[in-house]
């Protein structure tokens, strides 16, 4: 059935004071690096999760922004998917990685891949 599976189709992304028009996909995922707690007399490894690590990736169509969009930007994220819930909401999150990318006949898109947490300030 046409329509049945459309449930990005309005979707919005707010990062900073920053528009992104044009979304074609967003991608939110977490892990967590495994820790090693084993004892020396234990007879099996013994893992913790450690600090979770979020990332949101998102592709819109067109260049990147000319301001507020490089590698060490900083800014509240939230998404808000078009089935009314949100997620992926941070309060510090950094832009980690960006890209664009376009074709021959074709749209240009960009990429920016943001993680949560804040810039190091000896950095």
């Amino acid at each position: 059935m046409a329509g049945e599976n459309d449930g990005f189709n309005g979707s919005a992304l707010s990062f900073a004071s920053l528009s992104f028009g044009g979304l074609r996909s967003l991608e939110f995922s977490e892990s967590a690096p495994k820790v090693n707690v084993t004892g020396s007399a234990d007879t099996e490894t013994t893992y913790r999760t450690g600090v979770p690590d979020p990332q949101v990736v998102a592709t819109f169509v067109g260049g990147l922004p000319a301001l507020g969009c490089t590698i060490g930007t900083q800014g509240a994220l939230a998404i808000a998917w078009e089935d009314g819930t949100t997620n992926a909401t941070a309060s510090n999150a950094i832009i980690v990685d960006r890209g664009t990318s376009g074709s021959m006949d074709g749209e240009i898109t960009s990429t920016v891949t943001f993680a949560n947490g804040q810039a190091d300030a000896e950095a």
